[in-house]
């Protein structure tokens, strides 16, 4: 079965595939027909690459600024809710107390 499609395969390959080296030969005359752009030179006393990298060297303050900024305005948050949740907790413990106690006093 296995040679039966393998022998198939190939038969379908060689009758159905292009010439390959027409191909290359078509893609050659077409690269060859093509005319040559002019390559730009590029001057030495450009300053964009030294702008560019002010310009990322400060994007990576801001950023890092941005991020210092936002884990203390976290971190205050939680822990304000943390301080919250003790004083409740305080508060309800004092008035489990003073409840308990004035009902002993009755």
């Amino acid at each position: 079965m296995a040679n039966r499609i393998q022998k198939g395969y190939r038969s379908h390959m060689e009758q159905n595939s292009p010439d390959m080296d027409k191909m290359w030969e078509k893609i050659q005359q077409h690269i060859d027909s093509q005319p040559q752009k002019p390559v730009q030179t590029v001057q030495e006393n450009q300053p964009e690459p030294e702008m560019k990298r002010r310009r990322i060297g400060f994007v990576k303050y801001a950023a890092a600024a941005a991020c210092l900024v936002a884990v203390v305005i976290v971190r205050s948050v939680v822990s304000e809710i943390v301080v919250m949740r003790i004083i409740d907790r305080r508060r309800y413990v004092s008035f489990v107390v003073v409840t308990y106690v004035t009902k002993m006093l009755d």
